[in-house]
């Protein structure tokens, strides 16, 4: 996979991820930016066949919760559960 293929199914999966945060003004670009250092190797490792767009990276990635890192985990948890108090 190629550098350019992974941002873009990066930036696509954070437009996924985000797009409620950000609609509710609950989410800050450095959050953001942590979510996307914490996820870009295992979107590479897990997803990196799948074709963004569509929610197929976060449907890839929740389909691979137990093998992606905690530190993703945890930060798109802890997004969640931000999402849930707002």
């Amino acid at each position: 996979m190629t550098r350019k293929t992974v941002f873009a199914a990066l930036a696509a999966l954070f437009t996924l991820l985000t797009a409620g945060a950000f609609a509710q003004g609950s989410m800050s670009m450095s959050q953001m930016r942590e979510i996307k250092s914490a996820c870009k190797a295992d979107v590479k490792a897990y997803c990196g066949s799948v074709e963004p767009g569509g929610g197929r990276l976060v449907m890839c990635l929740k389909e691979n919760e137990s093998k992606i890192s905690g530190q993703c985990n945890q930060k798109i948890d802890a997004l969640i559960k931000q999402q849930q108090t707002n």
